[in-house]
């Protein structure tokens, strides 16, 4: 028999503990000068502001995911300040960290939300429950039977959490009932390129705009010339990127101390040791093994037969340890094309989503533990940012990894990325600037045209544009 993680008072307590807006309606933004997470936003030294929780509304259900300790619970928070700022009553607006729950906590949770904690309120609530991916047995079941069942079907709902693994079961279980939501699945990933650079040089801010992937040779060719002047300080920030990274922590780190100190180093590889442990076999030790072994095969088709090997375990058990960090936002596949489609019988590539993580076994001092060259970080970052793009545009989910894809030649050369979305356009992440021409050869020669990221050497005369790695990360995002 199932036995309620909390009770009724319980339940009453912590909702009064987590909404402090509710004690003073005449002044529903005193709390956030108590609130812990936005007192570190606002402390912190740089502007940071992502807005993965624009244009949400009542009747519309909301998957916000994205890896830990990335700032989803600090875009909660936010967005309950500025409902309150823009006249929403206090006590419409529902707060609630669900991480210690199971599944059918939640029906409590919505009784006594509404009819205790809010039962004056009529029109519709909004509700922030924050990591309901760690909820226990089945949370989109659940939620889909308080959608049909309850008033929580005309209310705004917004769910974190850390598992796209979640976000698959949940499409499925809660299809039809987003209610009017526009882009009901969103991410919340590392900072982009640009985000970093307006946090690291506020005062380097070029008036270009994000340019369409699609688009690059035309719109990318004008925006490239237009970032010319800024070339040696794009160029300086991009390498100070690539071993940084994108999560805010290691960012403050280094505004304050030009380097990204142990204790964010530490946050980051205990939030994969953790997850790993959690959601697999892997052992402490394989962790740090792993992530060695990917970095020595980044770039690389990946057969799982020999990194297997190096872990000790069947070639089998060594995929589902990469499933494991592809589904918590810490690493993702890249497919061979056939027909711009998946091969998914063909070998893929596996990429971190973050420059640190590449870094990581390096930075925690193991002896011999490979640091990835900057040329193959770029190729990594190039992906992401096109991987971005497609959801910003809401072209597709981050996790739909099947859009962005690399081609083999029938010479068995590659084309480090290309897809469905620019079928005559490839891009090529090489970050040289020396035989340029022969590196731009295979996309010239196999698709007529394309993108040659390189490092400082710039041609926007060929059918084949060198651009610098940093100009096209910098445009691709916003």
């Amino acid at each position: 028999m199932y036995t309620p993680a909390v009770n009724d008072g319980e339940m009453n307590r912590l909702l009064a503990r987590l909404n402090p807006w509710w004690r003073d309606p005449a002044d529903a933004t005193s709390w956030e000068q108590d609130d812990p997470d936005l007192r570190k936003v606002r402390d912190a030294s740089f502007e940071y502001e992502p807005q993965p929780l624009q244009g949400i509304e009542p009747d519309g259900l909301y998957l916000l995911l994205g890896p830990r300790r990335i700032g989803k619970s600090v875009a909660l928070k936010r967005k309950v300040s500025e409902l309150l700022r823009v006249g929403v009553s206090p006590r419409r607006i529902i707060h609630c960290s669900c991480d210690r729950m199971r599944a059918a906590d939640l029906a409590l949770l919505e009784h006594v939300g509404r009819n205790v904690a809010t039962a004056r309120e009529t029109e519709p609530r909004y509700w922030f429950l924050d990591e309901i991916t760690a909820v226990a047995d089945g949370w989109p079941t659940e939620l889909k039977r308080l959608r049909n069942e309850t008033p929580l079907g005309n209310d705004c709902v917004v769910v974190t959490g850390s598992s796209s693994t979640d976000l698959q079961t949940a499409r499925k279980e809660l299809a039809g009932r987003h209610g009017k939501a526009i882009n009901p699945n969103r991410t919340l990933l590392p900072m982009s390129f640009r985000a970093f650079c307006c946090a690291v040089r506020p005062d380097l801010r070029p008036n270009v705009p994000v340019v369409r992937a699609e688009g690059f040779l035309v719109e990318g060719k004008a925006a490239a010339y237009d970032l010319q002047p800024w070339l040696n300080d794009l160029l300086a920030l991009w390498e100070v990127f690539l071993g940084v990274g994108g999560y805010p922590d290691a960012v403050a780190d280094y505004i304050h101390s030009q380097s990204v100190q142990p204790p964010s180093v530490d946050q980051v590889w205990n939030v994969i040791s953790g997850e790993l442990m959690l959601r697999s076999t892997a052992a402490a030790a394989q962790t740090q093994t792993l992530l060695e072994q990917l970095v020595l095969r980044l770039t690389q088709p990946i057969k799982y037969r020999t990194l297997g090997a190096e872990l000790g375990v069947a070639g089998v058990t060594a995929r589902a340890f990469v499933d494991v960090l592809v589904k918590a936002f810490i690493a993702w596949p890249l497919y061979q094309e056939k027909d711009l489609r998946p091969n998914v019988a063909a070998l893929h590539k596996v990429y971190f989503l973050d420059p640190l993580i590449a870094r990581l076994a390096a930075l925690r001092g193991a002896t011999g533990a490979p640091s990835p060259d900057p040329s193959l970080l770029t190729e990594q970052q190039l992906g992401v940012a096109l991987l971005r793009q497609f959801e910003a545009r809401h072209l597709g989910e981050f996790s739909d990894f099947g859009q962005l894809l690399f081609m083999k030649t029938p010479s068995r050369s590659e084309i480090d990325f290309v897809s469905g979305r620019f079928p005559k356009l490839g891009f090529e992440g090489k970050y040289v600037d020396m035989n340029t021409k022969r590196e731009a050869q295979t996309l010239a020669s196999q698709l007529g045209q394309g993108v040659l990221a390189t490092r400082a050497a710039v041609d926007l005369t060929q059918p084949v544009l060198e651009v610098p790695a940093s100009f096209i990360a910098y445009l691709l995002n916003d």
